[in-house]
């Protein structure tokens, strides 16, 4: 029975082995195709970052030439422009001082050396005078509009300024994006390397628990064989020591018959096929009466007769010494489990206890049952039972 018990703990074993190597099996494929998304997730960053950088470059490249190229033309009208405005201002100032050398010609006319302009008529005087008034102020006209010139050219270039600098700043922006997205990748690199040491490790266990699995189902096969075997061999048992108990009933004496009948006329509750082992003389309580050992049944009768007291061996839990105070001998304490709670009957005036306990042992052992036995108690309720009986 117990090899026919480590056969079904090892048949579940082996099934439970290999609900595991399933389970496994699911769990690789489920890291497989982790393993596969997280591959072609870094193969579309790698594209992406790719197009980026190539974007960025090309962009940076044509927006900083077109810069550099309008800034250069900006700087020629620049140049230009400001030489325009210098010799405007050197015409200028020369016209001022023609105009004040006329000036100071009709202030000192008629005194000293004359003037070349003092030998003009007064109307041609007025008239070059006009002119170069006139010309003045075509020459202060033409400063202001070269000013204003250079001034929107130096807003332009300013402009200019401000878009390098904004695409100095969307080129760092682009560098950021890249620099988080290298660091993602090396993060899906960790983590793909991660998967690959899982996906590893589940085919070692996997490998592991496919051998532990044909390992066992050859300790499967082999402990099916020998419980075969031991089946056969039980059957085997079976019959000689049921040939062997027909040999000892057709050989018992007609004396354990009647002794036999005895028993099964005192306690009819008894199946018939129990067998009256031995008997021996003892008090319950304060009663003297009778104890009867069969194969699985203590029963004790008061020599008066009545009803007895029937324990199956079955449900005894433990056995004790017990000391007695009164009556010759030693007893014995049984405690028993009956309905769900311990009962303890104590037995007194035994002359042969040990052999009664060995006996009482052995027959729980050969069925299948185990009782203990406890230390030696204190029979304190005989003092109970003969204040009773009082």
């Amino acid at each position: 029975a117990n090899e026919q018990r480590t056969v079904v703990s090892q048949t579940n074993e082996s099934a439970t082995m290999f609900g595991r190597a399933s389970k496994q099996e699911e769990i690789e494929r489920a890291v497989r195709t982790a393993m596969l998304d997280k591959i072609a997730e870094i193969d579309a960053l790698k594209l992406q970052i790719q197009l980026l950088k190539d974007t960025s470059n090309i962009a940076d490249r044509t927006e900083e030439e077109k810069l550099a190229q309008e800034k250069k033309e900006l700087q020629k009208q620049v140049d230009c422009m400001s030489f325009e405005l210098e010799q405007a201002k050197a015409n200028n100032d020369m016209l001022r001082k023609k105009l004040a050398a006329a000036k100071r010609a009709f202030a000192t006319e008629g005194q000293g050396t004359p003037h070349p302009a003092a030998q003009m008529s007064p109307s041609q005087l007025e008239l070059r005078l006009r002119d170069l008034t006139r010309d003045n102020d075509q020459l202060l006209a033409r400063q202001k509009e070269l000013v204003e010139e250079v001034s929107a050219l130096h807003a332009q270039v300013q402009e200019k300024n401000v878009q390098i600098e904004s695409g100095k700043q969307r080129e760092e922006c682009l560098l950021v994006k890249v620099s988080k997205i290298e660091k993602d990748m090396a993060l899906l690199r960790n983590e793909t390397a991660y998967h690959n040491n899982c996906a590893a490790e589940a085919a070692n266990k996997e490998q592991e628990a496919s051998a532990k699995v044909a390992s066992l189902e050859q300790q499967l096969q082999e402990a099916q064989k020998e419980s075969a075997r031991l089946k056969n061999k039980t059957y085997e048992l079976e019959g000689k020591v049921q040939d062997t108990l027909t040999q000892v009933k057709s050989t018992r004496s007609q004396s354990s018959i009647a002794a036999d009948a005895d028993l099964h006329a005192r306690f009819p509750e008894l199946p018939t096929n129990e067998i009256l082992i031995e008997w021996f003389s003892c008090n319950s309580g304060i009663y003297p009466g009778y104890l009867y050992l069969t194969q699985g049944h203590i029963c004790w009768q008061a020599v008066t007769g009545g009803k007895g007291t029937i324990i199956a061996i079955a449900a005894i839990l433990s056995l004790s010494k017990v000391t007695t105070l009164f009556g010759k001998g030693a007893g014995i304490s049984i405690k028993i489990s009956h309905q769900g709670r311990e009962e303890v009957h104590i037995f007194r005036a035994l002359r042969q206890r040990g052999y009664i306990m060995n006996t009482i042992v052995s027959q729980a052992k050969s069925a299948g049952h185990i009782v203990a036995i406890e230390k030696d108690a204190q029979d304190t309720a005989a003092v109970a039972d003969a204040a009773a009986a009082e």
